[in-house]
């Protein structure tokens, strides 16, 4: 294994909509994120958003803890 992807690092989709992720899953994820630094792996973030906002706040988020990140909706189509 070379490397891990952070599925749902800041936003995700529901059946009700694409949503930020609650404070404590933020937290979370983040947590996970810093054991994962202690490995030589590399590491992304993905991120689901349907509008502007939520797809600039997951870059954004991404980019602040150093994270190569990809955005697209649940299908995947937007990679």
């Amino acid at each position: 294994m070379n490397g891990v992807v952070l599925e749902s690092f800041s936003t995700t989709w529901t059946p009700w909509g694409y949503r930020v992720l609650p404070a404590y899953e933020l937290e979370y994820n983040l947590s996970c994120l810093f054991r994962l630094q202690g490995y030589s792996l590399e590491l992304y973030a993905l991120d689901y958003a349907r509008n502007l906002w939520l797809e600039g706040y997951a870059r954004l988020r991404a980019m602040f803890y150093g994270l190569p990140t990809f955005v697209s909706n649940r299908d995947l189509t937007r990679i």
